[in-house]
């Protein structure tokens, strides 16, 4: 602008074009005060308003765009003469003086907001609020933090609902009252209409309050049958074909399943939907926790809706929901375990909080009939213990890993042989081709006392192989895996016959020897245990591959167990990361038993 004046030759011009940059100055300087005034609530009017949302500061504090615009426009030259330029200066600044006054007053601006109670309108691009109440509750803040503000709001209306246009949840502190029957129709209604409340948000605050519901449901779901079933053990099981809804999110597969009880006492599935991970967890060659948490949050009401429809059952004619509580990756194992509480909740239907290695234990009863007690083999990616299952709720563990689980094994041998994950299928894969007898790895704890195990020198012993061979050849990683997968299936005999001896003298005789785990899928170690129960006198029970790994139809029939023998849980079970079957054993020395 000062080159446009000198271009003028005209030592007035000059100083006017100086003086536009003073009104500019003077215009900027109104703003700030303003904008300051604004956010430390010092201005008349506005003070209640707390935080503001400066994005729309213009229409608050006046045109000051346009005033620049102006000031610029002057300085450049487009006023014919200085005494014109310095009327339009005195006027851009009486003009820009009146919007500040009349926009400080109490000028509306967009939205029509009040100053004392900030409407729900207010938040319409961002959120909606509805209170049933009709009462319009003041909202203190915007942005960022509106999910707060809305929910103090919500729990002012007794009873509420708050919905977003974005679909999120946010916490409603519904009171269930005298029966709770409001609270259950309320959540029945939001679920229908926005399928996004969380349920966990609607219980009772007074924990006292939950249990008695609990066991106000437990007690009445015993009646329905004509009689209390025993609380703690199988005496007056119920024999109805009853219909549980199980859901299974602990590791790395999203899952929900329908079984029904069969007369002859095992168990029917219905459906059984079940999604994946192992393409998001590939790239790391492991789960990892925080992916596969936010991966069953995305899926798993799909996949309970999906089972439900598959299975032609609705929500409110079944007998039971069960979820697995643990033991696993503790965020996963919240998202199912808040799941199946919403869905028992809404429905009215009693909750089973499942232990994860339980319903492992218990599958086999599901495809064949199988009696109490037996020998059980648990071997997965995170467990591997030889169990003596007396009864459901009644383990004994006769021994453990003392560090590697079989599962874990197969995968870290696989990651450093170059295998893709899993690890166990690639493993079991690579070993057919391969010979068993080329390298000697070592058999640890063979022939001791315990059935306990270790596989970590043997995970070492191969890879100080594979060093010693490198660079590996195809035909290198096949022998290795090869010879891996052998010495693996001699620890788990001998480890068995030592685990049967110790059955039988605690336990008596064994009515059967049952694999269980993700491990029980592999076929060498399939056949191995085929061999040594035939040479035991002992029949194997071996679940179905698909059924060996992470399911939910293992969950929902572990829910049929305790269901039976009326062991309910209350909503305020908790999810735990850690949870052993038999609570008298020492813990394991790798804390994972």
């Amino acid at each position: 602008m000062k080159e446009g004046a000198k271009a003028n030759g005209d030592p007035r011009a000059c100083g006017e074009a100086q003086g536009e940059f003073g009104a500019a100055a003077r215009i900027v300087q109104g703003r700030l005060a303003a904008r300051n005034r604004l956010r430390f609530g010092r201005v008349p009017g506005l003070a209640r308003l707390g935080r503001v949302d400066f994005d729309r500061l213009d229409a608050v504090t006046g045109a000051a765009k346009g005033e620049f615009k102006l000031a610029a426009a002057i300085a450049a030259g487009e006023v014919e003469d200085a005494r014109g330029r310095g009327e339009t200066r005195a006027q851009a600044l009486n003009q820009g003086r009146d919007i500040g006054r009349r926009d400080l007053r109490g000028a509306k601006p967009p939205g029509r907001c009040r100053t004392r109670a900030l409407r729900a309108d207010n938040v319409k691009r961002q959120g909606e609020t509805d209170f049933s109440s009709g009462r319009a509750h003041q909202l203190q803040g915007l942005g960022a933090g509106r999910d707060s503000c809305i929910e103090r709001a919500a729990r002012r209306s007794r009873p509420g609902r708050v919905r977003l246009r974005d679909g999120r949840d946010h916490a409603l502190q519904a009171p269930l009252g005298q029966s709770g029957a409001a609270a259950l129709r309320l959540l029945a209604r939001a679920k229908k209409r926005d399928g996004q409340i969380p349920f966990r948000h609607a219980l009772h605050p007074d924990r006292r309050e939950n249990l008695r519901l609990c066991r106000v449901a437990r007690q009445a779901y015993r009646d329905g049958f004509g009689g209390a079933a025993d609380s703690r053990r199988g005496q007056g099981a119920v024999s109805l074909a009853m219909r549980v809804l199980g859901i299974e999110t602990t590791c790395d597969e999203t899952a929900a399943a329908v079984v029904r009880l069969r007369p002859d006492g095992t168990g029917e599935v219905l459906a059984d939907e079940l999604i994946s991970q192992i393409a998001a967890h590939a790239a790391y060659g492991g789960v990892v926790p925080e992916i596969a948490a936010r991966a069953h949050v995305e899926i798993v009401d799909t996949l309970v809706g999906r089972a439900l429809k598959r299975a032609n059952v609705r929500a409110s004619e079944l007998d039971g929901v069960a979820a697995a509580a643990g033991p696993g990756l503790i965020g996963g194992v919240l998202v199912g375990l808040m799941t199946g509480k919403g869905v028992a909740l809404a429905a009215g239907k009693p909750f089973i909080a499942v232990n994860h290695l339980e319903a492992h234990a218990l599958v086999a009863r599901m495809v064949q009939r199988v009696s109490f007690p037996y020998l059980l083999l648990l071997a997965s990616g995170g467990h591997t213990q030889i169990l003596a299952v007396r009864d459901v709720g009644l383990y004994e563990r006769l021994g453990a890993t003392m560090d590697d689980a079989i599962g874990e094994a197969f995968d870290k041998t696989a990651k450093m042989l170059g295998l893709p994950y899993p690890g166990g299928p690639a493993v079991e894969a690579a070993a057919r081709d391969g010979d068993p007898n080329r390298f000697a790895l070592p058999r640890p704890l063979l022939g001791r006392a315990n059935a306990d195990f270790s596989l970590s020198g043997l995970k070492t012993a191969t890879r100080q192989t594979a060093l010693a061979i490198a660079p590996l050849k195809a035909r290198d990683v096949a022998d290795l895996c090869a010879s891996f997968q052998a010495a693996v299936v001699d620890v788990i005999e001998d480890r068995m016959r030592v685990g049967l001896g110790l059955f039988r003298q605690r336990a008596g005789a064994a009515q059967a020897i049952v694999i269980a785990g993700g491990v029980a899928a592999n076929g060498a170690i399939r056949e191995a245990m085929a061999r040594f129960c035939a040479q035991a006198g002992v029949p194997l029970i071996a679940p179905p591959p698909s059924l060996c790994t992470d399911n939910g139809a293992m969950i929902a029939w572990a829910g049929i167990e305790r269901l039976r023998r009326g062991l309910v849980d209350g909503l305020d079970a908790r999810a735990r990361p850690r949870w052993p079957l038999d609570l008298t054993a020492e813990r394991a020395k790798n804390g994972k038993a």
